[in-house]
């Protein structure tokens, strides 16, 4: 199974972290490919990132637009950068901001989807100390409702041509909440947190 976790980097202190996270609880048979993308003109997260010890890292940059808020022209990028990376090859996509962890819940989450990755999924969110902070069910997966770390996305959903809008900073509730309203007969629902909210912060 194929996961790609995009990462919009403004704080690369946290990265060692959040590769820990990533890398050091992985179950064997799934194959993730960890997209970082600063924002700005360089590459440089702060480390050699040889030195985190994990493959499958790939970097990149993209410079915010003017207005762009909250990492979101970084996730159109990364997007980007999975098609070419994979050359099309189907992958579930998972958005994992540079201030929290990924949360031990998400792979056995994400071990509950089915490897033709024509489902996509909506988990809870946790607050740092694990009380809930954010429940899921089909009426929930909208704006005001959804954070960007409670969804993983089939790359059938979420293709390469649509976009987060990088100058509004809701854009993960508006985007979740459109292809969950195009997509709700191939949506899943896991009743346990998949992200932590602000967990580094």
């Amino acid at each position: 199974m194929n996961l790609s976790i995009i990462t919009p980097v403004s704080r690369p202190g946290n990265i060692a972290k959040i590769a820990r996270s990533i890398f050091d609880n992985k179950p064997p048979g799934i194959n993730v490919y960890w997209f970082i993308v600063v924002d700005g003109n360089s590459t440089d997260i702060g480390l050699p990132y040889d030195q985190l010890g994990y493959a499958s890292i790939i970097i990149g940059n993209h410079p915010s637009p003017e207005g762009g808020v909250a990492g979101h022209a970084q996730r159109n990028y990364g997007r980007e950068m999975v098609d070419e990376f994979l050359a099309g090859e189907p992958t579930y996509i998972y958005n994992l901001d540079d201030d929290t962890l990924l949360h031990p819940g998400f792979y056995e989450a994400l071990l509950t989807l089915p490897e033709d990755y024509h489902v996509s999924l909506s988990g809870q969110q946790a607050n740092g100390d694990d009380t809930p902070r954010l429940l899921t069910a089909p009426h929930l997966v909208k704006l005001n409702c959804i954070d960007t770390g409670m969804t993983i996305f089939s790359s059938y959903h979420w293709t390469v041509d649509r976009q987060w809008i990088p100058t509004r900073y809701d854009a993960d509730g508006v985007f979740t909440e459109q292809l969950h309203n195009e997509y709700k007969d191939k949506w899943r629902y896991f009743h346990k947190p998949i992200s932590y909210y602000n967990k580094l912060r």
